[in-house]
């Protein structure tokens, strides 16, 4: 595996509420790609990227706006799994590895999630000029509370 800058949105729209756990709404998301992966539909949206933008930065505003008018058009998630780094490079040693993405221009918050020297990293990353640092914290706090109460 190579950490980089690799991944694309594949969404998946999932049903949610106080009637369904954190582990059903996962088990909803992997059925749904594992279907998209199987009929090679998973990378659709990439393909629809052409039909979708403007064809130039001077006719990007109508697209533009109708975004910041109806955002936020999502929430992502960017789970990488367990990703195994060496204990030691040389004379350093390692540990802690995390990782953190930009957030994309549809969404106002992106969490990423990484598991490394035994221990699980999960950051949110978010737009300051668009989202108050009280409303990311708190937004973050339930995720976190959320994944405590699952497990317990």
């Amino acid at each position: 595996n190579e950490a980089g800058s690799y991944v694309t949105a594949v969404p998946s729209i999932v049903r949610f509420g106080s009637d369904l756990d954190l582990w059903s709404i996962a088990r909803q998301i992997n059925r749904s790609l594992g279907r998209r992966r199987r009929s090679g539909r998973h990378l659709t949206l990439l393909w629809a990227w052409r039909f979708i933008c403007p064809p130039s930065l001077a006719m990007s505003s109508k697209a533009f706006g109708f975004v910041e008018r109806t955002g936020p058009l999502n929430v992502s998630i960017s789970n990488l799994g367990r990703y195994d780094f060496a204990e030691r490079i040389g004379d350093w040693r390692l540990s802690g590895a995390q990782f953190i993405s930009a957030v994309p221009s549809t969404g106002y918050f992106l969490a990423t999630v990484n598991t490394s020297h035994n221990e699980l990293f999960w950051n949110f990353t978010y737009p300051d000029a668009v989202v108050s640092h009280g409303a990311a914290n708190s937004f973050a706090d339930g995720c976190i509370q959320t994944l405590l109460h699952s497990i317990a």
